[in-house]
């Protein structure tokens, strides 16, 4: 995430704050994300942001649009996260679920 330069230590706590929200947001009203039991918004927030690298193949994780860019992966039939993967994992792993679904 970029740094963006703050006079105000409150101004860059509600930057912040709206920036992680609104993310969650994303993953519950548009993606459908279902929490597992026990878990919370934003402890898988904080698990999505401080991966360091992709649960299946290994890769630096960045944040952004490239391959290597980090992505919440979760089921999407059942809603419920799965892990954090790059996008190239993602995609294939979105890819594999279909076929394994006969779609």
């Amino acid at each position: 995430m970029i740094r963006m330069p703050f006079k105000c230590p409150k101004a860059e706590e509600r930057y912040y704050t709206y920036i992680h929200s609104h993310r969650i947001n994303d993953w519950k009203n548009k993606q459908k994300m279902i929490l597992h039991e026990g878990d919370d918004w934003l402890s898988v927030y904080l698990y999505f942001i401080t991966t360091e690298e992709c649960d299946h193949c290994g890769v630096q994780l960045q944040m952004g649009r490239g391959s290597d860019g980090r992505t919440l992966d979760h089921d999407h039939e059942t809603g419920y996260i799965r892990n954090v993967l790059c996008r190239s994992c993602n995609s294939k792993r979105v890819h594999q679920d279909k076929l394994d679904r006969g779609e």
